[in-house]
């Protein structure tokens, strides 16, 4: 193949996203790709080492030419979240000028949040005449909703009518959640075909090897179970905090839940632990390096996931838990639309609606109280459950099905 594609992406390399092995994935099927991006920060919100607003203007990523614009670092507040958004959004569209001379096939945009994060592909497909593609990882506007607490009439009319614009300016949409799918068909889609649907996939690695003894020391003895993700405030992480009182309340004190993951709420979740008493159930890790993960699922016994009880959350591609089959674990989880349905066809843990506690309580239960051999059973059963639905080199095959209508 000679074909050539643009892929803009706000969040990339050295930033732990999808996106990275998607576009090593169309590189390495002879491809010729080029990105524009911003500069990491994300998620903690401060910029990686090295990096700073009009950090590096060109890097070389695998062969692969990444071209960064301005980013102003998202912090840990809303109005610093809009800022980080509009940066990106409208210096993309000066940046984009540095590259008038190269000649693509396609722009594939990959879309987190914002919406309007490819607008500068979108005018330059236009422009061009050529095809843009935009892979929808975080639905808007209800994502916004969500990560701005927006609840004004007029404001959510506004992102609504923003969103849907930049959707409708695409060739295709290619959802990654059936949810998803059906939602932008219904609200969105102006020709038939237009919502493509390519399932997430987990980049996760996993090394049955790794060891750390004192991580084994600090958590011998208990049953353990390990939940990854970013600390939001007041997010769905407060159903897990309600099951680790009721465990207490229980009696039960050999039940420990390793969090991985940082985020805004880290502050918020550290006075929960202080105030409830749960210093001996829960354990903040903060942030843990990609490569040190394996070490954490190797004393984990399960793995623990919660979502809140709203509609949005439906849309959002099931990655947490993609990813969580990848460690051969079994799964207890508070949640509902996809992430629910690949438990469930997976039989790979147990599911209760999401904010519910009391389910999720008596769900750790079962697991606690299983023979060992059923928890390896269930992890195994995730495993080829991922492998034969969300296996990375065929969502990046169908990707490129789609894109040059193979």
């Amino acid at each position: 193949m000679n074909n050539k594609i643009l892929v803009i992406s706000q969040r990339f390399w050295p930033e732990e996203n999808n996106i990275n092995t998607i576009v090593k994935g169309f590189a390495d099927r002879g491809i010729k790709v080029d990105v524009l991006c911003g500069q990491p920060n994300f998620p903690e919100g401060r910029f990686y080492k090295g990096y700073h607003t009009f950090g590096h203007k060109k890097e070389d990523f695998n062969g692969i030419d990444v071209y960064r614009t301005m980013e102003i670092a998202k912090g840990g507040n809303s109005t610093g979240l809009l800022f980080n958004y509009l940066s990106f959004s409208l210096a993309s569209l000066s940046r984009i000028k540095a590259l008038k001379r190269k000649q693509y096939d396609a722009v594939f945009i990959y879309q987190t949040s914002p919406a309007f994060q490819g607008m500068a592909g979108l005018k330059m497909a236009r422009k061009r005449r050529i095809p843009s593609f935009m892979y929808v990882a975080d639905l808007w506007p209800d994502a916004v909703y969500k990560e701005m607490d927006i609840r004004d009439s007029l404001l959510k009319k506004i992102f609504k009518g923003i969103s849907f614009g930049q959707y409708r300016k695409a060739r295709q949409l290619i959802a990654c959640s059936r949810e998803a799918q059906r939602y932008l068909i219904k609200e969105v889609a102006q020709t038939p075909g237009q919502v493509a649907y390519v399932p997430s996939f987990s980049s996760k690695k996993y090394d049955k090897d790794a060891k750390n003894i004192k991580l084994m020391e600090r958590f011998a003895g208990s049953f353990n179970l390990l939940c990854c993700g970013e600390i939001q405030r007041e997010g769905a992480l407060e159903t897990v905090l309600n099951a680790a009182e009721m465990l207490i309340s229980a009696g039960i004190r050999d039940i420990r839940i390793i969090l991985i993951g940082s985020g805004r709420g880290e502050t918020w979740l550290n006075k929960e632990i202080e105030r409830r008493g749960l210093h001996d159930t829960i354990f903040p890790e903060g942030r843990v390096r990609e490569d040190r993960i394996s070490e954490y699922v190797n004393i984990a016994d399960a793995l623990i996931y919660a979502e809140k009880l709203d509609v949005s959350v439906n849309y959002a591609p099931p990655s947490q838990i993609i990813d969580y089959l990848a460690f051969e674990r079994p799964i207890v989880a508070a949640c509902g639309g996809d992430s629910r349905m690949i438990i469930k066809r997976a039989k790979c843990g147990y599911v209760s609606d999401p904010e519910d506690a009391e389910g999720l309580f008596n769900n750790i239960l079962r697991l606690y109280r299983s023979p060992k051999e059923d928890l390896k059973i269930m992890g195994e059963r995730g495993k080829a459950f991922q492998w034969e639905n969300y296996d990375p080199e065929s969502c990046i095959e169908e990707l490129l099905n789609i894109i040059f209508k193979v």
